[in-house]
């Protein structure tokens, strides 16, 4: 009993590190085609884990770097320029 009680507790514990894993916002920088197509799943998912959610945020904000784009306005203020 014990044995089948141990390969039980070993088995959930690795299977908990299986599945995907979060992505930095670099990584995305680097791969700009990969996080594309994730914010375009992001937004037609009809629902998402912790971690989706986190790369989707993460891939948007590679994005937006990468274009360039100015903060929204209002927001300026908050922007230090060195």
């Amino acid at each position: 009993m014990k044995t089948v009680l141990t390969i039980a507790t070993i088995t959930a514990i690795l299977l908990t590190g299986c599945g995907s894993e979060t992505k930095t916002q670099k990584y995305y920088e680097d791969h700009l085609d990969e996080a594309k197509s994730l914010v375009a799943e992001c937004k037609t998912a009809q629902s998402m884990t912790e971690e989706e959610t986190t790369n989707c945020g993460l891939a948007e904000q590679a994005l937006f770097f990468h274009t360039g784009k100015k903060p929204i306005k209002g927001d300026e203020k908050d922007i230090k320029t060195w």
